[in-house]
């Protein structure tokens, strides 16, 4: 059988050949030599001379498809019950040292499955049994058996071939052992012996350097066949040259004092700038520079918290680079997308999805931007399948957090932890800015990361900027309606910012009541389609009436008259009062605070009762002590720093703290690589990263039937709707949610439209 007619992928088309493995194989040796190349300074400090180990896992790592009964099951024949890629570890070289054989064959044996299952744990099949011959052992012998002498030398002369074509002079490849059988059961046995060792009570995962090779191994060799799989023929390499990323950001104006200071800066490094200074650009400034500097090839990911910002910033950022260039992942969508691959039984109904999968990861990895929530870069370390493989899609990164305090301080304190690690064993570099920063978070900051440049605009440049006027309204938002309908029917454009959706909502309906057409709604309960829909709308006009609630606080670049906003924390309200008079153009705003909350249940949430108290308390001294209530930009940060009291500085030590001595245990301690970690530990780490989600995510019934016709994970994502838990629970609870096992997802059997949202009247 020539290589033509030995296949990887079954045809996309009935009646069609498939793709030859000697052509799958090539993509994937040129896609790793692609990412070897980016990232030759990463792996030359992190795993020096692993280069020819991850060419050699691209090279094998699908030979044992040459089955002749996985053919057979390419060409419509009956499922193949045992895993190609334990036969593939037949043609890891015996050249190699023991723990370069482990290397190479750990992750061509477990780049579809995890260690634990080839080892019966959840399968039927076991491939290796402790004090057992080869010879006793079936699913084995019965691999073996299947790939005869001339079959063999066959795919020899293939294996020759390419690394011929692609000059891989340095993999050795070359010695092949004699007896298959053996040679495959030991490569098991080296890979068992090495999973009881760092199984072994004296042993310290932190210590050894085989973890971070053995993490890159599996990571590549996984990107490097999803990409290929794809259709990836490249990896996009991004703007690495300080002058070319000027001259994109600033053709026609001059870059800030601060903006030139970040620029400078290859390290860990804070920004505080206010809304309309340019901190995007910044943080675009400080990535180029780290890349040129370090010489790294790493990606540059923006961490946002809102869905509604990650799509502002991901279509600006595409505006300047392409749409290719930046990619964007919501929710839970890319470790779905990473497992479900994973999770392939040989199954051919399933088997065409899963391509698209391949090709929705190969999407998100080309692109040298993305742009995502902190919460994906916590999954990473907290799933038992294809870890590695985004981790490695870290190595070398500038990670950008953008008002990394917006977040619930459970989720701080992990993505701190994460973003840690990744510093101090992954070569990452941190940027955290923020238009305001507490004190003492800044301070931890600075000690976690060894920051020391805290990067600010010239005192004399931020005491140039009027634009808010502070008033404190004795009233709550439905008792200030007939005052926001007076400023709008003035010809302003008028922001309310409510805390909640079911208020903002409900503030909608009377204004809407009371014949005013132009207000419009944007909330978190809407899909992500229809947020898509809602950015697009909410520029302000003349009259217009924008009824938001958090979505609005970060990297949503829209200028209104005046707003109107709950009592929220302050860095919360400044980000909020930051969408009005944004650029300082006109005289100083008028925004008008809440000081009362409708006296309905649980009106404080989402924040805390006393943080809020404490807030009003200090803007009520400040508006006492200022004739104008003139908001200056320098004094901001005394009065920000007096609405923490010492327990709430306190509380975020303590839960870092506990944050960190958890990540120790569970990704430092007793994540193995391989996919080696038991079953019951994987599940307890599942259940550690639902803990940290305040929240659940639903498709509103009426999408059920589009999301069904979905071809990947990635597309579901743009019909799920964020609820908090008690929403969701109390739903759950009321028997509104189901959960779709083929969907993988809740539904929810409420009312929504593309105006209101999804309506759960709590």
């Amino acid at each position: 059988m020539s290589d033509s007619k030995l296949w990887s992928k079954t045809p996309p088309n009935p009646g069609e050949p498939g793709l030859s493995l000697c052509e799958h194989t090539r993509d994937v040796v040129k896609v790793m030599g692609e990412l070897v190349d980016l990232y030759q300074k990463e792996l030359s400090l992190i795993a020096p001379g692993i280069v020819p180990l991850l060419l050699q896992a691209a090279l094998l790592h699908d030979l044992g498809k040459a089955h002749p009964q996985f053919q057979q099951y390419l060409r419509g024949g009956p499922p193949f019950k045992l895993r190609h890629e334990v036969l593939s570890l037949a043609m890891v070289s015996a050249e190699l040292s023991v723990e370069e054989k482990i290397l190479v064959a750990g992750a061509v044996v477990t780049h579809h499955r995890n260690w634990a299952y080839l080892m019966g744990e959840g399968s039927s099949t076991a491939y290796y049994a402790d004090r057992k011959p080869a010879s006793e052992i079936g699913p084995l012998v019965e691999l073996c058996q299947g790939l005869d002498s001339d079959l063999f030398a066959e795919i020899k002369q293939m294996i020759m071939k390419i690394a011929e074509e692609q000059s891989l002079t340095q993999v050795g490849w070359r010695s092949a052992y004699t007896n298959m059988l053996d040679a495959v059961h030991l490569h098991l046995q080296e890979i068992r012996a090495t999973e009881k060792r760092l199984k072994s009570d004296a042993y310290v995962m932190s210590a050894d350097p085989f973890i971070k090779r053995a993490i890159i191994m599996r990571g590549f060799l996984m990107q490097s066949d999803y990409l290929a799989s794809g259709g990836a023929k490249r990896v996009l390499r991004g703007v690495s040259s300080l002058p070319e990323m000027e001259r994109l950001l600033f053709p026609k104006v001059n870059m800030w004092e601060h903006q030139h200071r970040v620029a400078a800066l290859p390290a860990n490094v804070i920004l505080i700038a206010p809304t309309g200074a340019g901190k995007t650009e910044s943080a675009l400034l400080w990535s180029t520079v780290v890349k040129e500097r370090l010489q790294l090839g790493g990606r540059t990911y923006f961490l946002l918290p809102y869905q509604a910002s990650m799509n502002a910033m991901t279509s600006r950022l595409r505006r300047v680079f392409g749409e290719p260039c930046v990619s964007v992942i919501h929710g839970k969508s890319l470790i779905r997308t990473y497992q479900n691959p994973l999770d392939d039984g040989y199954d051919i109904s399933q088997s065409r999805r899963m391509v698209r999968e391949k090709e929705a990861i190969a999407r998100l990895n080309v692109a040298p931007i993305r742009v995502s929530s902190p919460l994906q870069l916590i999954k990473a370390f907290f799933t038992s399948k294809g870890h590695e493989a985004i981790i490695c899609g870290t190595l070398g990164a500038q990670i950008i957090f953008d008002e990394i305090h917006a977040y619930d301080l459970n989720i701080t304190a992990m993505a701190l932890a994460c973003a840690k690690y990744l510093a101090d064993h992954f070569l990452a570099k941190c940027l955290f800015m923020s238009a305001t920063m507490p004190t003492h978070l800044r301070s931890i900051l600075e000690e976690m990361f060894v920051i020391e440049h805290v990067i600010r605009p010239e005192l004399r440049w931020l005491a140039s900027i009027e634009r808010h006027k502070l008033s404190i309204l004795s009233e709550d938002y439905l008792e200030a309606a007939p005052r926001i309908l007076h400023a709008a029917q003035s010809g302003l454009t008028v922001l309310v910012v409510l805390n909640q959706p079911m208020r903002a909502v409900r503030l909608w309906e009377f204004i809407r009541s009371q014949d005013y057409d132009d207000v419009l709604l944007f909330h978190s309960r809407f899909t992500a389609e229809d947020r898509v829909l809602k950015e697009q709308q909410v520029e302000p006009k003349p009259g217009r009436i924008l009824i938001a609630t958090q979505v609005v606080e970060v990297s949503l670049d829209i200028d209104y008259d005046t707003c109107f906003t709950e009592l929220a924390p302050l860095e919360s309200l400044l980000q909020r009062f930051g969408r009005v008079n944004r650029y300082s153009k006109r005289d100083p705003a008028d925004v008008f605070l809440f000081a009362e909350f409708n006296g309905e249940q649980h009106k404080y949430a989402p924040y805390d009762k006393t943080h809020l108290q404490s807030v009003l308390a200090v803007l009520k001294d400040f508006r006492n002590s200022s004739a104008d209530g003139l908001l200056r930009e320098e004094n901001l940060q005394e009065l920000l720093d007096l609405t923490y009291s010492a327990e709430m500085k306190t509380a975020l030590k303590k839960i870092l703290a506990e944050k960190i001595a958890l990540f120790e245990r569970f990704v430092i301690r007793e994540q193995l690589p391989l996919g080696m970690s038991p079953a019951a530990d994987m599940e307890d780490l599942e259940r550690q990263w639902e803990a940290l989600f305040d929240g659940h995510e639903v498709i509103p019934a009426c999408k059920e039937e589009l999301a069904l016709r979905c071809d990947t994970a990635l597309d579901v994502v743009k019909y799920l709707v964020p609820l908090s838990s008690p929403i969701f629970f109390a739903l759950n609870k009321a028997g509104h949610v189901r959960y779709s096992k083929i969907l993988k997802s809740f539904i929810a059997d409420m009312p929504y439209d593309q105006i209101s949202g999804l309506k759960t009247s709590l």
